[in-house]
């Protein structure tokens, strides 16, 4: 599994930082603007942080692209984003030969087995940007 950092930079254009989605209150958040502190007391009350893939093709060209990050609560499978995004794979995720054939089945078990958990990395990220932010003064206070 590749490392957050990579990961952060796969995200597509505006997925970090963004607004968090402004989807009803059952649906999982996306990762967005949202503070550190208020990120980490997420993820110590059992929340998690996932991603799904999407492949598409276009006959000899097959790209396989992960969302934005997820906030799952406790509990939350997060299907509407599992069959969605594994949805637009199994449309346009065939026809691109030989990649398309191979990444399809995969992004698809991927995403129905639950997406990418980055829970841990975010935390130790988000853990170690607010040490390294909380020992920095301003000019005014100097």
């Amino acid at each position: 599994m590749p490392s957050l950092p990579i990961i952060i930079r796969m995200l597509p254009t505006g997925a970090i930082p963004g607004p968090i989605s402004s989807g009803p209150e059952d649906q999982p958040k996306c990762f967005g603007k949202m503070a550190a502190d208020e990120m980490i007391s997420r993820i110590a009350a059992g929340g998690r942080l996932v991603f799904f893939e999407y492949c598409l093709s276009f006959l000899v060209a097959t790209t396989r692209r992960p969302s934005v990050l997820y906030v799952l609560e406790l509990g939350d499978r997060a299907w509407r984003q599992r069959i969605g995004y594994s949805l637009i794979s199994l449309v346009a995720g065939w026809w691109g030969f030989p990649w398309g054939l191979i990444y399809t089945p995969i992004v698809i078990l991927g995403n129905l087995m639950g997406g990418c958990d980055v829970t841990a990395e975010t935390r130790a990220l988000l853990e170690e940007s607010g040490a390294s932010h909380e020992g920095r003064g301003t000019r005014d206070e100097e």
